[in-house]
């Protein structure tokens, strides 16, 4: 019988085992973002789901370890890397043992400039052995959202510095929400900004509202359904501006239709005229 040509057997080989050109990889790598477009200044939140298959322990952020983990992140238009900055970790350190897995949360604005309007692709990579090992690139936008409302506030004893705040819009998971933004502004130049805050579902039929008070309480008030409103709460000092919580306030109108609904109601309502059957008036 003749020898099997290395062609022929390789196709035997790869039709009888189809499964080796599709090998998975030894440790899988994923991110997963909270959203598809956030507005400038928000958090840029995700989680990164990574699987170890070797059989050696995967050692993340240990001083001793050569394993990193990191994110690295590209312009769409034109595939331009964006460098990082030199900052924090990117996640706590762990050590995976073998066929286990691990979720953990990432910031990618922490480590990245976000100052302008862009779309950007995501790839998360885990190194190990010298190896690297790439997860599947993931697609966002920085958009600036649509102004709504704005409001400044100045400060006493210094005049050239003032807080302005800006209320935008912005769809997200086909509602729109409502978003405050605010920056520092010393002599016309931007000195600090915050962070942008996410407060809630917002319906248009209410124009909503932002005011300042002199004592530093900065509240914003906007219709999240037919009948209710969000009152956000902020303390703004000089060199801080915190988020103190939100409630819930029924809507005025609703809320006196919805008392006189209860008490009719409650009241048995008003009761037909009796009168004979031949009777039209």
């Amino acid at each position: 019988m003749g020898k099997i040509s290395k062609s022929v057997a390789t196709a035997v080989l790869s039709a009888v085992l189809p499964w080796a050109a599709f090998a998975a990889p030894e440790i899988s790598v994923a991110l997963k973002l909270d959203e598809t477009s956030y507005v400038v200044g928000e958090r840029v939140r995700g989680v990164v789901d990574v699987e170890n298959f070797t059989t050696a322990t995967l050692d993340i952020g240990s001083a001793r370890s050569p394993d990193v983990f990191f994110i690295e992140l590209f312009r769409s238009h034109g595939g331009e890397a964006v460098e990082p900055f030199e900052s924090e970790p990117w996640t706590v350190p762990f050590r995976l043992e073998t066929n286990k897995g691990i979720k953990l949360e990432v910031f990618i604005d922490s480590h990245f400039p976000f100052y302008t309007e862009c779309s950007y692709i995501a790839r998360p990579v885990v190194v190990h052995g010298g190896i690297r090992y790439e997860g599947a690139y993931r697609a966002f936008s920085i958009v600036p959202g649509m102004k709504v409302g704005e409001a400044v506030q100045m400060f006493s004893g210094d005049d050239d510095l003032r807080r302005e705040f800006t209320l935008v819009k912005w769809n997200r998971r086909s509602r729109e929400h409502l978003f405050l933004a605010a920056r520092d502004v010393r002599n016309g130049v931007e000195t600090r900004s915050y962070r942008t805050v996410d407060l809630g579902r917002m319906m248009r039929m209410t124009p909503p509202v932002i005011s300042v008070v002199p004592s530093g309480e900065v509240f914003v008030l906007h219709r999240t359904d037919r009948d209710y409103f969000a009152r956000s709460e902020f303390w703004s000092m000089k060199n801080a501006l915190e988020f103190r919580g939100a409630v819930s306030v029924q809507d005025p109108e609703t809320a006196a239709q919805s008392s006189i609904q209860d008490i009719y109601s409650r009241s048995g309502g008003v009761q037909p005229k009796k009168k004979p059957w031949w009777k039209f008036w």
